[in-house]
């Protein structure tokens, strides 16, 4: 006879809400986290080779009982997650960090992260479901070009950030501020142009975060409100939606004079 069960199917958070599109490039590795339906964990499914498409599936070893989810896709040594105790962790415990050095800094650029989240599905004997789990993208690229600057003096450029804790459901947690760290990719830098980029976590309005831009003894010439001045200046841009960003800043000497955002021309206040 037909025992029932509860499988799994995943969605990509996209513009379209309707749109199921593949695995990005270079993400493996789904992991769920089932906890009862009192918040309390139960086990872990992972599937370490999965692309995850509209075609997967994940079948769980359960004909009844009522459960909620915790999903990662993405998860390696750049992220650390509460060690779960079964029967003990609740899920409002259950926490996921990026990993920083002792001084919260972010020398390795993280990797491509999703998140998902369900709450209570009640598994029947005989009844067969399936639910489907939105996954968002919890990391965002960001290029850093900046001409006119003076290399000779210097040209540095950092990001501080305090997005590196999440809850089970990719809520951000209060976390301190992480002062992330870019490569400098080879052949895109000139006499006249330094390129710098950066993977960063969540971009959280709400939450602080700064560009900024130093010489070589370490003094800033640029800092800016980097989520609500710059980014948001651009009125195309959704930060659920879009997770690529380019950033362009033109400079007489140390001034800014001219900055863009994704194509975006940003005006210039006085305060610049």
């Amino acid at each position: 006879c037909d025992q029932g069960g509860l499988q799994l199917a995943f969605n990509y958070v996209s513009v379209l809400p309707a749109k199921v599109r593949s695995v990005d490039s270079g993400t493996r590795g789904l992991s769920v986290f089932i906890f009862d339906d009192q918040g309390v964990f139960t086990g872990r499914i992972d599937d370490e080779n999965a692309v995850i498409d509209d075609s997967y599936r994940l079948r769980l070893p359960y004909t009844e009982g009522a459960y909620q989810f915790a999903v990662w896709v993405g998860l390696n040594n750049n992220y650390e997650i509460t060690t779960p105790i079964p029967k003990v962790t609740r899920i409002e415990n259950f926490k996921l960090k990026l990993n920083r050095e002792i001084d919260n800094s972010v020398s390795v650029r993280p990797s491509l992260l999703h998140n998902g989240s369900y709450g209570v599905v009640k598994i029947e004997p005989g009844i067969e479901k399936t639910v489907s789990i939105n996954l968002d993208q919890l990391t965002n690229n960001i290029r850093v070009i900046t001409r006119g600057v003076d290399r000779d003096s210097g040209c540095n450029i950092v990001i501080e950030a305090g997005n590196g804790l999440y809850n089970y459901d990719g809520t951000s947690h209060d976390d301190v501020l992480l002062k992330y760290k870019p490569e400098y990719p080879f052949g895109e830098q000139s006499d006249e142009k330094v390129t710098a980029d950066f993977t960063v976590m969540k971009l959280i309005p709400e939450k602080q975060s700064r560009l900024l831009i130093m010489d070589n003894t370490g003094k800033v010439f640029y800092s800016e409100d980097l989520i609500g001045t710059l980014l948001s200046a651009n009125p195309k841009i959704n930060f659920t939606y879009d997770h690529e960003f380019v950033i362009e800043i033109i400079f007489d000497g140390n001034y800014p004079v001219s900055i863009f955002v994704n194509g975006w021309e940003v005006i210039l206040e006085d305060e610049f």
